[in-house]
């Protein structure tokens, strides 16, 4: 049986997050009128995200927009879900956030803690927060800085990278200089540009890239 638009009740809880503004670029983009749609409209159409293309769109979306952060985690019941949005210095969370860590500087924390536990299993040796002359690196191996990000986007991977590679100078030089964290399309080809290596994470632990 199929309903019209105007026979679906839509429970009032509900109704309050349905925008207009969405639909229609979403429609936009369905008829190919644009190739995308905004952060927001994103958030509001997406929790858990069903598809390598959507969390590239979702990702890609943000990119376009300098200091928005969308904060996509892994749950153990639901798979990849999309809980918050950092944008510039606005935050918005849906209930399930309360689930995850949801700041940047816990979500840096989670991820510097899950790289050094591969580096542990891989009987690789670091140590965390190394303080040198001008500032604290983040993870240091015999041969590798390691400078963590929540998210590797166009807006933050510049100054990760200053950051990577002015630790590495001033532990004398000997390190490769890592940039790591949640990788994207405009993260990987500024690093590559700038010859520093920069990682998602998420793959480098599984495919056994740290050293």
């Amino acid at each position: 049986m199929q309903l019209t638009l105007t026979q679906i009740r839509i429970p009032p809880e509900a109704a309050a997050s349905i925008n207009p503004d969405y639909v229609q670029e979403f429609a936009d983009m369905l008829v190919g009128r644009r190739s995308n749609v905004s952060p927001e409209a994103w958030f509001a159409d997406v929790t858990f995200v069903p598809d390598e293309r959507t969390l590239r769109l979702i990702r890609e979306s943000c990119e376009d927009r300098v200091g928005t952060v969308p904060i996509i985690e892994s749950h153990p019941k639901y798979g990849l879900v999309f809980h918050t949005l950092l944008a510039g210095d606005r935050t918005y969370k849906k209930r399930i956030a309360a689930e995850f860590v949801v700041t940047r500087a816990q979500a840096e924390r989670q991820i510097e803690d899950a790289v050094c536990r591969a580096l542990s299993n891989a009987g690789v040796t670091y140590c965390r927060q190394v303080e040198c002359d001008i500032g604290i690196a983040d993870i240091v191996t015999p041969s590798r800085v390691y400078e963590v990000k929540p998210c590797l986007d166009a807006s933050t991977v510049f100054k990760a990278i200053g950051q990577a590679l002015a630790y590495a100078g001033a532990l004398g030089g000997r390190h490769q200089a890592v940039v790591i964290g949640e990788l994207t399309p405009a993260g990987t080809h500024i690093a590559e540009a700038a010859g520093v290596l920069a990682l998602d994470y998420r793959k480098a632990i599984e495919s056994k890239e740290l050293i």
